[in-house]
């Protein structure tokens, strides 16, 4: 009873926080592109400097002002060029995110989606004030149902842990300090002026991730974790592994077809009849049909069949996007005209249709390009926007 109970909150959860998604997702795009369009110039500021410092001190062939370490030098040199690098591959990054953005917010002849941002008539107030209610219910949610089992998960983990990993560390640390070459490596290290300096400039950054570390208030339950460290790291690390070393789903796919493909076939087995198209010889003017032309048509096709259900000047047009697994379907004015049930059943047969068709996402849209209805994230009924 109460595992029944357990899954009708999560599943009522679940669905008001997919609804209030589809609600603030045109927002929180907008959100997103501003951000990334501040952050763009600082980045590529950031990496000219980068690249011009770095450039300046190849032709110079000059050491740092203030140093006399010539590995050092070497070594803060190469730090930039590594920086200047990765700076460069978070602004391709952050380039590729701003075109899907900018392309999330309009539908134009390619089929994307259409006005996004102006899709909710809702007022904004009531907006945050019921985004704020979902969220709440669902923290709630979490911090009463799901934090103390994760808690309790972890605490047995790290009883069954800790044993094992401080015994290790022990017969490791008695091993390494009797083996002579290991001690004097160490000694060694100490006194190189390279790691006294690395250590004297981090010392106060660790100092103050200690203070901040102290002031976070823990819960009883995560200091009896935290206060047997052994176990802590054992978990940590056993998690890292399996995050590491897991394969990714591609990487399973990949295997799957490979296993599933058939032997190469003999030459006297490859011989195929003579098609139509063999038989007849092609006239002039004739321009074959590609594949993708074919199933856009037979698209087409299956939801006229449904729109025309609902009136036969419904339908405007019907736009694919094979890449993105999307349907645009455009309606015309009569949409307004219907009645709130025919239009629930209209938006349902549609998405019905497009599921049939292997699409991922239903877009409908009226005449004049506004965003009326779209498939859910969560759950299975349409989300209608217009009416």
């Amino acid at each position: 009873m109460t595992e029944n109970k357990t899954k009708e909150v999560i599943e009522g959860v679940s669905k008001q926080v997919g609804q209030a998604w589809t609600k603030t997702q045109p927002q929180l795009q907008a959100l997103l592109l501003k951000l990334v369009k501040s952050l763009l110039p600082a980045l590529r500021n950031l990496q000219t400097k980068l690249t011009t410092s770095d450039l300046a001190t190849t032709d110079n062939e000059t050491p740092i002002a203030g140093s006399t370490n010539p590995t050092l030098d070497k070594a803060l040199k190469t730090g930039r060029t590594i920086s200047a690098k990765a700076i460069a591959a978070l602004i391709v990054a952050l380039t590729k995110l701003q075109q899907s953005l900018e392309t999330e917010t309009t539908l134009d002849s390619t089929g994307e989606a259409a006005a996004l941002l102006n899709a909710s008539t809702e007022p904004s107030s009531e907006l945050v004030e019921q985004v704020k209610k979902e969220f709440g219910i669902a923290w709630k949610f979490v911090k009463e149902q799901v934090t103390p089992k994760v808690l309790s998960f972890l605490q047995f983990s790290v009883d069954k842990l800790d044993p094992i990993a401080t015994n290790a560390w022990q017969k490791a640390s008695t091993k390494a300090a009797a083996t002579p070459s290991l001690v004097n490596s160490w000694e060694k290290l100490q006194q190189n002026d390279a790691w006294k300096k690395t250590v004297t400039a981090t010392a106060p950054i660790w100092r103050s991730i200690s203070g901040i570390a102290v002031q976070v208030p823990l819960s009883d339950e995560v200091k009896r974790i935290l206060d047997k460290r052994a176990g802590t790291v054992a978990l940590v690390t056993l998690f890292s592994l399996l995050i590491i070393l897991k394969p990714s789903h591609a990487h399973s796919q990949n295997i799957k077809k490979v296993a599933a493909t058939p032997a190469p076939m003999s030459k006297v087995t490859q011989k195929k009849p003579p098609s139509v198209n063999d038989l007849v010889k092609p006239e002039r003017g004739d321009v074959p049909l590609t594949s993708e032309q074919i199933a856009i048509a037979k698209i087409q096709t299956q939801v006229s069949e449904v729109a025309n259900q609902y009136g036969e000047a419904l339908l405007g047009s019907v736009q694919t996007n094979f890449k993105r697994g999307r349907l645009i379907v455009a309606l015309n004015d009569g949409w307004y005209q219907l009645e709130p049930s025919k239009q629930t059943q209209l938006v349902t047969d549609l998405q019905n249709r497009s599921r049939s068709l292997n699409f991922k996402k239903l877009l409908v849209a009226d005449a004049e390009n506004h965003l009326i209805a779209r498939s859910p994230v969560t759950g299975d009924e349409v989300v209608i926007l217009r009416n």
